[in-house]
């Protein structure tokens, strides 16, 4: 299942939790976004959506086919931002967070996590990152120097 809806500013997106809709809706957003900025370099945004939409199919939806996730897109002035909603218990995400903030432990860790990669990467490659309430739902923005 893979549903889209947009207007002239945002893309709405509900898929079932499989990972070859992934590709799909990065070709979907690519499109759209592309009609507002011409020399996007769709190298970070990809990664980072690519990430968020993963985590949400194996930790939000557990890798299961018949939950729904939610992939909303919206531009503002300077700005792309996506939210990303999915289906489970959510995660201590301030604790994640804050050990996968490199810069900050690097003296205090000995070893590389062994998870946790995806969310850094999401923070390396976008402008700011954010979780609301028990953590199945996260924004993340780009921004940019010329208007959208």
């Amino acid at each position: 299942m893979l549903k889209v809806n947009h207007s002239q500013f945002s893309l709405e997106i509900e898929f079932s939790a499989e990972f070859k809709n992934v590709d799909h809706i990065l070709s979907i957003v690519k499109k759209f976004l592309e009609r507002y900025q011409e020399n996007l370099d769709f190298f970070n945004l990809s990664l980072a959506l690519r990430e968020a939409l993963n985590n949400a199919i194996v930790h939000g939806a557990g890798c299961n086919s018949s939950l729904s996730i939610k992939c909303n897109v919206e531009l503002e002035d300077k700005k792309i931002i996506f939210f990303i909603e999915y289906p489970g218990s959510g995660f201590d995400w301030n604790k994640l967070l804050e050990q996968t903030d490199i810069d900050k432990n690097k003296e205090t860790t000995s070893h590389a996590p062994t998870h946790g990669w995806g969310l850094f990467l999401l923070k390396k490659c976008c402008s700011a990152i954010k979780y609301y309430g028990i953590g199945n739902k996260l924004s993340f923005w780009f921004n940019f120097d010329n208007k959208i």
